[in-house]
């Protein structure tokens, strides 16, 4: 059998075209169409660039620079990588024949030393190219790309380094649009789309993003860039305003500079931040590792973010995180578990999780230790004016959240919230008057499955419910307590179907205005003053549904009761009372009576004597 293969016989680019019949015998079907003789075969691409022999193939043997071109003409221009020019034969160039249409920055000559400032270099092949390659090394260099349908690849720890001011940039998707700072009447608004970077994108500088639709990565890692050579600090991971379909495996991010954040993801700070082209949404991140200066995750007027795990933790020892989480405007989002350790830096408003202004907002499982401030605080107020779109913390939803060793409030609440549990642990809060291991200031329709307090210090308050209404608890347990175990001051339509209080000076207090106090069943044991105390209030209407439990004689002076009543040796003669108070005698006789119960409200009411002792 013989094939017939019709070509140029006299080509040295080894074209199949029409011409001579070639006959190749089916025993031996691979015969060269090139042989070692049509070829020159050089050291280097300055010897390429001289050559001026008659071969039109050359193969350059350099390891980082070298392969196969081909002389052409006509039709291209020197870019020193891919095409060069033939300064040797006259005119015309010397094209690299690849593969794909992948380009390797070693090609272009760039140092991969991190020694020279490469960034105008990669500004221009990335300019022509739009699929790069970059091999083992460390490049330094600011980075900017605003072309839509790009792709990067890194390989075998390759390190993209800045010794620019504050660290650089890694801006891998910018388009333009009103956000923007230079933004004028007229200009195009261009959206950057479908950027890609395969393999672990390494940097010691901020990467970035703005006005675009499709940024994928494998994996992130900001780094320290000290022990590079690169006196810079990492600036931490930031999809900005307009960012959209976003999607990353994993992020280990440290910011070093003040006012940075490992990882920040947020919306304009226009009236648009929910509309059109400045939205920030469809976020998706497997997990964040981060250290900060000030914070380690910020989210802030977004929508669709969903984030598997978030673990905010002290930079190599040093305790220099301000905030761990800022979460406000987040709409539409969940987080899978939060963890927070070891916020270090005192402030007014920090918090190892800080959450405002949620809507349709949803995390698992929060966890902050050993924070300097509240270890979770969940706000209604927001003072951006431009947010309009979430009602504050209308549907903030939580799984279990613990909070430990923080020295202020363990969880504070000044909002709306639907929780399955509230843990909190020996939070010490002894510089803060207000604060509690769990603390209710100025809350609001809440709903708490289980709350749990164990306070081995026995600093203050465990529960505090202060200025707040309808708030429901299905099950509590308070387990020691330095001054009350549960205090409700000024507060209405307060529900617990389950409370077990232990060890505290008070273990129930309610004082004036607390009115609708519903208690299921009430378990009290080792109070020190009183199992229950209600101090001035006048306006109270409690109800103890399945029973009072308490282990010590009421009579004495450590777990006396007063409770909608008060023990008195005569009917009161002051105060405002109302219709069905009860006072009981605290110095009962035989033949004398129970005590004085108020038959008309007034100041003092009418009292008459009740329960004849026989």
């Amino acid at each position: 059998m013989a094939i017939n293969i019709n070509i140029d016989a006299s080509s040295k680019q080894n074209k199949l075209v029409a011409g001579t019949n070639i006959t190749i015998d089916e025993t031996n079907p691979l015969v060269p169409i090139i042989s070692a003789s049509d070829e020159a075969k050089l050291d280097t691409i300055a010897e390429l660039q001289a050559y001026s022999g008659s071969f039109e193939s050359v193969t350059v043997s350099d390891l980082t620079r070298g392969g196969t071109f081909i002389y052409q003409s006509t039709g291209f221009v020197h870019d020193g990588g891919v095409v060069f020019t033939a300064t040797g034969k006259g005119s015309g160039f010397w094209v690299r024949q690849r593969e794909s249409n992948q380009v390797n920055v070693e090609w272009f000559g760039l140092d991969l030393t991190g020694l020279v400032d490469e960034t105008n270099a990669l500004a221009a092949i990335n300019t022509k190219y739009n699929d790069i390659l970059f091999p083992y090394g460390v490049l330094n260099a600011s980075f900017n790309n605003n072309k839509s349908n790009m792709r990067y690849e890194s390989r075998n720890g390759f390190i993209l380094a800045s010794k620019a001011p504050a660290g650089g940039v890694v801006h891998l998707a910018i388009g333009k649009g009103p956000s923007d700072a230079d933004w004028l009447p007229g200009d195009t608004v261009n959206i950057v789309e479908n950027v890609r970077w395969v393999g672990t994108l390494i940097t010691t500088s901020r990467v970035g993003s703005y006005y675009c639709r499709g940024l994928y990565f494998d994996d992130i890692q900001v780094i320290d860039g000290a022990y590079l050579g690169v006196p810079t600090t990492p600036r931490g991971v930031h999809f900005h305003y307009g960012s959209q379909l976003i999607s990353c495996k994993s992020i280990q991010s440290v910011a070093g500079v003040a006012g940075d954040y490992a990882v920040g993801i947020n919306g304009s700070s226009s009236v648009n931040a929910f509309t059109g082209i400045e939205r920030t949404e469809d976020i998706y991140i497997d997990q964040i590792i981060g250290d900060s200066v000030e914070i380690g995750l910020l989210l802030n007027k977004v929508s669709k973010v969903n984030i598997g795990t978030v673990d905010i933790r002290t930079w190599g020892g040093v305790s220099n995180v301000f905030n761990g989480a800022v979460m406000v405007g987040c709409v539409d989002s969940h987080i899978g578990i939060l963890n927070v350790n070891s916020s270090q830096n005192l402030g007014t408003t920090n918090a190892g999780v800080y959450i405002g202004a949620a809507n349709r907002f949803t995390i698992g499982q929060i966890k902050s230790i050993n924070n300097k401030h509240e270890g979770v605080t969940l706000v209604n107020t927001w003072t951006d004016s431009y947010y309009t779109v979430a009602t504050p913390n209308k549907q903030l939803r939580l799984g279990q959240v613990v909070a430990e060793g923080n020295l202020k409030s363990g969880i504070k609440i000044q909002g709306s919230v639907i929780a399955d549990s509230f843990i909190s642990i020996n939070n010490n809060y002894a510089t803060d008057a207000n604060a509690a291991n769990i603390f209710f200031s100025a809350a609001s329709d809440c709903e708490i499955g289980k709350v749990k307090v164990i306070d081995d210090g026995k600093t203050s308050n465990a529960l505090t419910i202060l200025n707040s209404t309808n708030i429901t608890v299905t099950k509590a347990e308070i387990d020691n307590a330095g001054v009350f175990g549960v205090y409700i001051p000024n507060s209405t339509y307060i529900k617990f179907h389950t409370l077990k209080v232990n060890g505290a000076t008070n273990n129930l207090r309610y004082d004036t205005n607390t009115d609708n106090l519903y208690i299921g069943t009430f378990q009290s044991s080792g109070a020190t003053t009183r199992d229950i105390a209600n101090v001035s209030g006048t306006n109270v209407s409690i109800g103890f549904k399945g029973g009072v439990i308490w282990f010590q004689e009421p009579f004495a002076d450590v777990g006396f009761v007063k409770l909608n009543q008060q023990y008195a040796s005569t009917a009161p003669t002051s105060l405002v009372h109302r219709k069905g108070h009860v006072y009981l005698n605290g110095n009962p006789s035989s033949a004398g009576f129970v005590g004085w119960v108020c038959t008309a409200s007034g100041t003092p009411g009418t009292w008459k004597t009740f329960g004849v002792i026989s």
